[in-house]
C-alpha cells in the first residue's frame, strides 16, 4: 500500500507534533485536493476510507495511532 495518504483534520500547528519529521502536517497556504467522496477505487487520487459525512475530519488521535502503528510495522520489515 505504499504511496502518500492524506489524513483530513481541523488546523493546527505543527510545533510539537512528536511525528513532524515522518508524517509531515500541511502548513497554512497549503492547497490540497481533495476527492469527491464517491472516488474510492484507482486511478487517481481517491477516498482510502471515505468520511462518515461530507466535511467529517479525522480525529487527531486516531491519526497518530495510525502513524505510530505504521512505524512499527516498517521497523519490524527493515529488521
Amino acid at each position: 500500500m505504499g504511496g502518500t495518504y492524506y489524513a483530513l483534520t481541523q488546523p493546527r500547528t505543527a510545533r510539537g507534533c512528536k511525528h513532524q519529521h515522518t508524517a509531515p502536517r500541511l502548513s497554512a497556504g497549503t492547497y490540497l485536493g481533495v476527492p469527491r467522496l464517491d472516488r474510492t477505487e484507482p486511478p487517481g487520487a481517491r477516498c482510502v476510507v471515505r468520511p462518515w459525512f461530507e466535511g467529517g475530519l479525522c480525529e487527531p488521535g486516531a491519526v497518530v495511532a495510525l502513524v505510530v502503528g505504521g512505524l512499527g510495522v516498517s521497523q519490524e520489515l527493515e529488521q
